[in-house]
């Protein structure tokens, strides 16, 4: 496959080892769906998960085991991938009613993996992928089509400016 020698359609970001960006990228005829940038060079250096794994990479994140999630909008699914092979492991969490069109997520707090869907930020188990609740619905103070979210330590991180 051909390698482009620039970022393509991205979605969501990670940093893997403050060396490596992990783009997860829409739609790409050319290569895989996850791109992986060298930051300090600027070179992409590898991708990962096909077009059959993968039918929409919207979001992206590294979990406790060192493993990459990837979340699959027209799917309602979430795909794990080995952290160090990039090899395809499991559909880590397949909706069942609960999520549609996944897009960011995020390990912790607690033992959850939280996933930002059409239905609102959604608690899955970390260990197992299996559902736990709808922590945040969509409509509870407000909430309409939202975006992205993070978690903020009271006790250790600073202030937000107005």
């Amino acid at each position: 496959a051909d390698v482009p020698d620039e970022i393509k359609d991205k979605l969501d970001f990670i940093f893997v080892d403050n060396k490596f960006a992990y783009i997860a990228c829409e739609w790409l005829s050319t290569i895989n769906l996850i791109q992986i940038w060298d930051v300090e060079e600027g070179e992409l250096v590898d991708s990962f998960g096909t077009g059959d794994e993968i039918s929409l990479a919207t979001g992206i994140a590294q979990g406790p085991n060192g493993d990459i999630y990837v979340s699959d909008w027209y799917e309602a699914r979430v795909q794990r991938y080995d952290g160090e092979t990039h090899e395809f492991v499991e559909t880590f969490v397949q909706a069942d009613g609960e999520m549609s069109a996944p897009t960011k997520m995020q390990f912790g707090p607690g033992p959850y993996l939280y996933v930002l869907s059409a239905g609102g930020l959604i608690r899955y188990d970390s260990e197992s992928g299996h559902f736990v609740d709808v922590f945040v619905p969509i409509g509870s103070g407000g909430l309409d089509t939202p975006r992205g979210f993070v978690f903020r330590n009271k006790a250790t991180d600073p202030e937000p400016e107005p």
